[in-house]
């Protein structure tokens, strides 16, 4: 049987929790593989996603919950800053969005992650450039390479509806927006 995973990126900036929730599936129910998916998210994830993201922000915690298990959720304490560059004057509410894709088609074969950290000078006329856009490319293909449908992690990466966690459908390409992201400010300290 496939067990989902939750797992939590908490990330703290100018003293606002931001949060990304990404869902992987795996063949064992063991306890313990929630803490070999948080290792492998921090160094796979985390590391690629960091070297985009402002100095502003910084990686707390990662959070991995078995769904539909009375099972404690697992927390990697990390202590990881955005790489890119470092400024006061950053939004908290501006974001880049990476969208997750799969093989079915409609809304249900989708989501999208909206990652926090957005730094000054990589937009021109309302877009993402696009040495932006081939650095962030660069970092998600890696990221497909250990959690895509071919990749070297026993994770996989996958979209789940809110109504059934069984019902899940497998991540083949995570694609940059080219714009970026505005997170409601009514979530804002909620996840972005």
């Amino acid at each position: 049987m496939t067990t989902i995973y939750r797992v939590t990126d908490s990330q703290v900036m100018y003293g606002s929790t931001v949060q990304n929730i990404i869902h992987f599936k795996h063949g064992s129910s063991d306890p313990l593989t929630m803490q070999t998916l948080a290792t492998e998210f921090r160094d796979s994830w985390i590391n690629r996603v960091r070297s985009v993201q402002s100095g502003a922000i910084k990686h707390t915690v990662v959070q991995v919950r078995m769904l539909e298990s009375q099972f404690a959720t697992f927390n990697l304490t990390v202590n990881l800053d955005g790489t890119n560059s470092n400024s006061n004057e950053y939004k908290l509410t501006v974001a880049h969005i990476i969208r997750l894709r799969s093989a079915l088609i409609g809304r249900h074969g989708r989501g999208r992650v909206y990652i926090g950290g957005l730094a000054f000078n990589l937009t021109q006329n309302g877009f993402l450039t696009t040495n932006i856009l081939e650095t962030w490319n660069t970092q998600l293909g890696h990221i497909m390479d250990v959690f895509g449908p071919a990749g070297s992690s026993e994770f996989r990466m996958v979209l789940i509806p809110r109504t059934n966690p069984q019902g899940f459908t497998d991540v083949t390409s995570l694609q940059m927006a080219p714009t970026e992201g505005s997170q409601r400010r009514r979530n804002v300290n909620v996840g972005i």
